[in-house]
């Protein structure tokens, strides 16, 4: 299809026949149908199922709901993004550049919390594991509510970057697609490697080595000969490392490909908003799905709400859990430990 209207817009453009820049509109659409408006669905989804469950400890949840919403603002800023094309394409809006280096900024600040606050997730995790229930104190809560808004407050001040022009370059792909690009410059080089680095490698080192720590924590200090706490935290690993993987290859391509000095042909230009769209958007549907497979409570109270029954949002009375004793140099305390989803 893409290959059809690519060659019809070329006759068009041969024949100088004035004609809707159908090339574009038609990215626009595949885009928001195929590609953006599913992993919206299954992100609000998740979502709201995740605000709901009151099984799952709420320093868990938090982290949650924050990965989540990152994902959430990566989804809307692609429907912005396209929907703004349709309307420029079709009814005759005008451009604007302040409005790509807004949609650049929204975007950048969803790719960079959903790592941040996957680390934010291990860590909580660990310190659930290694202190029980000293780390759901109000004391605790308090202390994590504060990082959330600090992490939020540091994703969203670097992001600003797009609104420099010295990094990025505001250009329309036919006058009516937003397409920012970094600029071929020092300062633009300097920027994206920091982005890269403290909001994508750094963060996906950290994550999965403090994950894998609390790993060798259960493992030494385990008192009974019970597998549970092991497995649980193997496959929590396990969970974590899928996760921040696709998040990694979600953020890093399109960053590369927005980095390339590309031709200024209309070929190009599509296959490099296709290239981008696809590992971007498709990188944020593993996250909601593999949080509701992982989380027990979540699944289950999915398959309880598929027929739309509101009343599974209610609290729910929290079952009896299996207690496990795990000891540290601050004691012995009874743990929750079968699954590392009803912590």
């Amino acid at each position: 299809l893409s290959i059809s209207v690519l060659r019809n817009m070329e006759q068009c453009n041969k024949t100088n026949v004035s004609c809707l820049p159908i090339t574009t509109l038609v990215c626009s659409w595949i885009n928001i149908v195929v590609l953006i408006t599913p992993a919206l669905a299954i992100n609000i989804i998740a979502l709201i199922v995740t605000i709901f469950e009151f099984q799952i400890s709420r320093p868990i949840r938090i982290s949650l709901i924050n990965i989540l919403v990152g994902c959430l603002i990566v989804g809307l800023s692609g429907a912005t993004k396209y929907l703004s094309s349709l309307l420029i394409g079709y009814i005759g809006l005008e451009t604007s550049d302040l409005f790509c280096r807004f949609f650049s900024w929204f975007y950048l600040m969803g790719q960079a919390s959903r790592l941040s606050f996957m680390t934010m997730l291990a860590i909580v995790v660990n310190i659930l594991v290694r202190y029980g229930e000293v780390a759901k104190g109000r004391k605790a809560l308090v202390i994590l509510l504060v990082t959330v808004a600090v992490v939020w407050l540091v994703v969203a001040s670097y992001s600003l970057v797009p609104f420099s022009s010295q990094i990025i370059k505001v250009d329309y792909i036919e006058d009516i697609m937003c397409s920012p690009r970094l600029q071929q410059t020092l300062p633009g080089y300097i920027s994206a490697a920091i982005y890269f680095i403290a909001f994508g490698l750094l963060s996906y080192i950290l994550t999965i080595a403090i994950a894998i720590s609390g790993v060798l924590f259960v493992k030494r200090n385990t008192v009974s000969d019970d597998s549970g706490p092991k497995k649980a935290l193997t496959n929590f690993t396990f969970f974590l490392l899928i996760g921040n993987t696709i998040g990694l290859i979600g953020q890093t391509i399109p960053l590369i490909i927005g980095s390339l000095k590309l031709d200024k042909d209309l070929r190009s230009e599509i296959i490099a908003q296709y290239t981008q769209s696809v590992f971007t958007y498709l990188s944020i549907y593993p996250t909601p799905l593999l949080i509701m497979l992982y989380f027990k409570p979540l699944r289950m109270k999915i398959l309880r709400c598929m027929p739309c029954n509101w009343p599974c949002f209610q609290h729910e009375k929290q079952p009896d859990k299996k207690l496990h004793t795990v000891t540290s140099k601050y004691g012995s305390f009874r743990q929750n430990t079968t699954n590392t989803s009803e912590l």
